[in-house]
C-alpha cells in the first residue's frame, strides 16, 4: 500500500531556505522506505557558493557508509547533477547518477528522483528524464567522482529501513519551496507531466490524494 508525506509545502513566493550551517531533521520513522518503492521529488534552488560538493536534498540513514542502511537524494554542485544512493548493509552503496550539466546554480528548479525496486529508478529535472539505471564506476565519465564501484542494483533488494531522522538541505546553501516523499510506489508519467505543467503555469493544485493514483 502507498504511503508517504508532503513534507512541506508553503505559499506561493515563500521557501525554506537553509544559509549552509542549517538543515531539517524529522524524527519520523514514516519516511522509512522497507523493500518497496520510492518517489522524492523537490522544488529547489542551490546557491552558487554552496560549501560542499554534494548537497542533501532529503534522505533518512546512513547509505553513504560502509555497511550503512538507508537512502538518500541530493545535488552535485559540480556536475550540476542529481543523484540517488541507496544502502541495505553492503560494503559500498548503489549510486545512480542523472547526466550532468542539467541545471544553474542559483536558479530554481524541479527535480524528481523514483526508486523502482523491480526496475530501473529515474531521475527527472523538470519533468523530462535525465537519467535512469544504475552507473558503475568510471562509467559515463563520473569514476573520477568517486561514484559507484558497487555491484549491481538487483543486490540491493533488502530493506532499507533505519531509526535515523529524515534530514533535509544538508551541507548546502540551498533553498526548498517544497519537498515531498512518497512510499509503496512509483508516481507514473502521466502524474509527473500533470505536475510539471502545474509547477511551471502556476495551475491550480488538483484535488487528490497524490498517493492514491
Amino acid at each position: 500500500m502507498a504511503r508517504g508525506k508532503i513534507v512541506f509545502t508553503p505559499c506561493v513566493s515563500r521557501a525554506v531556505i537553509l544559509p549552509g550551517d542549517a538543515y531539517l531533521s524529522l524524527e519520523d520513522e514514516s519516511f522509512n522506505a522497507g523493500t518497496g518503492d520510492l518517489h522524492v521529488d523537490a522544488v529547489l534552488k542551490v546557491e552558487a557558493d554552496t560549501p560542499h560538493r554534494e548537497v542533501l536534498v532529503a534522505g533518512k540513514g546512513n547509505p553513504h557508509q560502509s555497511g550503512g542502511v538507508g537512502w538518500q537524494v541530493f545535488v552535485d554542485r559540480d556536475l550540476t547533477a542529481l543523484g540517488l544512493r541507496i544502502n541495505d548493509g553492503q560494503e559500498n552503496p548503489a549510486v545512480y547518477l542523472s547526466d550532468p550539466d542539467l541545471f544553474t546554480l542559483g536558479e530554481w528548479f524541479w527535480a524528481s528522483w523514483a526508486l523502482d525496486r523491480d526496475g530501473d529508478p529515474q531521475i527527472r529535472f523538470n519533468g523530462g528524464l535525465c537519467g535512469d539505471g544504475y552507473l558503475g564506476y568510471g562509467e559515463a565519465g563520473y569514476g573520477d567522482y568517486g561514484y559507484g564501484g558497487s555491484p549491481p542494483p538487483a543486490d540491493y533488494g533488502g530493506s532499507l529501513d533505519n531509526s535515523l531522522p529524515l534530514v533535509a538541505g544538508q551541507n548546502a546553501k540551498i533553498s526548498l519551496a517544497h519537498l515531498r516523499v512518497g512510499l509503496g510506489q512509483v508516481w507514473p508519467d502521466a502524474w509527473i507531466s500533470r505536475e510539471w505543467c502545474r509547477l511551471r503555469y502556476g495551475l491550480a493544485p488538483e484535488v487528490y490524494d497524490f498517493l492514491a493514483l
